[in-house]
């Protein structure tokens, strides 16, 4: 009996061990021709990722990025210690015409072991804008267009808020911040 405890112990601690990471895309489906968006790759496993490559293709020139980002997250429960890496590539995209596209699979290495995302689908379709709208309205459309034109970005388009979920702390508490 505990021969087979034994061997059921090590086939499943085999199973979790060979468990595979895989990279999930973060993008909406449907995009407005005149429209930046975001396309985020994550990888979430034990163990840090490398080599991580993309390319946009063709339909869809490169605005900014890639933005990497990372957290390590640690559990000691009963003795038990469990580790969490993710790891995020954030890139921002402008289509360059309307139609139906698909964004190539990115590829990343973990523990040795290539892994890849799946291609992922896109619908481009022509802006909804109307032109009943004020002037103040169509010269910040032209503003956006003329930015979007040349992959700039002002610095009223960043916008960034930090916060804590605590304001009096006393040394060595822990405090959680969030941007």
């Amino acid at each position: 009996m505990k021969r087979l405890f034994a061997t059921l112990a090590a086939v499943w601690a085999a199973v979790l061990s060979y468990a595979q990471t895989e990279i999930q895309v973060q993008v909406h489906n449907v995009v407005a021709e005149d429209e930046q968006f975001n396309v985020t790759f994550i990888i979430e496993g034990e163990a840090k990722s490398s080599d991580f490559t993309w390319s946009p293709g063709d339909g869809f020139p490169l605005v900014w990025g890639p933005q990497q980002g990372r957290s390590t997250s640690m559990q000691i429960i009963n003795g038990k210690t469990s580790k969490s890496v993710q790891t995020t590539y954030t890139y921002v995209l402008r289509p360059v015409s309307v139609g139906k596209f698909t964004l190539p699979a990115a590829t990343a290495k973990v523990k040795g072991n290539a892994i890849s995302s799946k291609p992922v689908a896109i619908e481009v379709v022509a802006s909804g804008s109307s032109s009943s709208g004020g002037s103040q309205s169509q010269s910040s459309g032209q503003q956006q267009a003329q930015r979007q034109q040349t992959g700039q970005i002002s610095d009223d388009d960043i916008f960034l808020r930090l916060s804590f979920n605590r304001t009096n702390v006393v040394v060595g508490e822990p405090i959680i911040a969030t941007i």
